[in-house]
């Protein structure tokens, strides 16, 4: 009889042993699944994130070639430019502003009207500055009458100038863009002519 307990018990924990394998062996295999599926999740998330990086590093390539060739662009100009912030501070000025109204680099930042003095002709009395107009009214300025520029060195060009609010997507001005050149010479030619 006690073989036979012995036998039916051995037998019992073969069968409980084999049922505990596949146990076991289901879970090692649901494991591995759910490892599996949360490799390839993070592959997928790994690849996602290079072609976001690789997009935003595209992206900020082709912006600062933008931004350099606007700059290139603006700095050709024969005609003075001058940028400025919304107050009117300078924020740019190409190489002909700076020789027109002699003054460097150390503009930038500075009032519009400290840089670009503007004078009548016939009494030497302050303009307003058509910078401050443009701004303030949200439209382009321009006048083909003779302005007189106080350059840094006090010497005086006469001049011809636009400028143009700049506006953001909100209808906001962010800024303005003033260009200019120097009439003297045709100035003086009608000044003869007459």
């Amino acid at each position: 009889a006690n073989k036979r307990i012995t036998s039916d018990q051995n037998k019992r924990l073969e069968k409980n042993k084999l049922v505990n394998q596949q146990h076991i062996s289901r879970a090692i295999r649901a494991t591995l699944f759910f490892l599996a599926v949360g490799a390839l999740m993070l592959m997928v998330i790994y690849l996602q994130v290079q072609n976001n990086l690789r997009a935003r590093n595209k992206a900020e390539r082709e912006l600062e070639e933008s931004e350099e060739w606007f700059a290139t662009v603006l700095s050709s100009i024969g005609d003075g430019v001058i940028v400025t912030e919304k107050n009117g501070d300078i924020i740019f000025m190409n190489p002909a502003s700076r020789s027109l109204t002699r003054w460097g680099n150390e503009a930038y930042g500075k009032p519009v009207e400290l840089i670009y003095p503007l004078i009548r002709e016939d009494n030497k009395e302050s303009m307003d500055n058509p910078v401050n107009k443009a701004i303030n009214e949200k439209q382009v300025v321009g006048t083909s009458e003779y302005k007189t520029l106080v350059r840094k060195d006090n010497t005086e060009i006469f001049v011809h100038d636009s400028v143009a609010p700049v506006i953001d997507d909100d209808g906001e001005v962010s800024g303005a863009v003033l260009v200019f050149r120097d009439v003297t010479a045709q100035r003086k030619s009608e000044a003869t002519i007459r």
